[in-house]
């Protein structure tokens, strides 16, 4: 495998330092707004966590999942929580085999091999 061309390295990276940004968000925090009016802190991190699962669900199943974003986090889980959604994404993508498969999602669909 070419390594250089292995999207789970850069993903590793920029979930990891998301992951550190999280763990740091203090619980009264939470309800903050952010730039995208429809979220405040809590619900993007619910949005982020979600689209984790999502990922996750394509590298398991070859299919979409709709994201959904999660539900009943406690203020003081949202690391935690993303954390899991970290090792699920992770996890369905291991299998080098992976990289390689059709996959049909609603903005795309890819039926060749990377760089074929």
């Amino acid at each position: 495998m070419n390594t250089t061309s292995d999207p789970r390295v850069l993903s590793a990276r920029a979930t990891g330092q998301l992951a550190a940004l999280i763990a740091a968000v203090p619980a009264e925090r939470l309800g903050d707004p952010t730039p995208c009016e429809e979220f405040d802190i809590r619900g993007l991190l619910a949005h982020l966590v979600g689209g984790l699962n999502a990922g996750a669900a394509i590298g398991e199943t070859g299919k979409p999942e709709r994201l959904t974003a999660v539900a009943d986090v406690a203020d003081d889980g949202w690391a935690a929580a993303y954390e899991a959604g970290r090792a699920r994404l992770a996890a369905a993508w291991a299998d080098d085999a992976k990289l390689d498969m059709p996959i049909s999602v609603p903005w795309a669909v890819r039926t060749s091999p990377r760089g074929a």
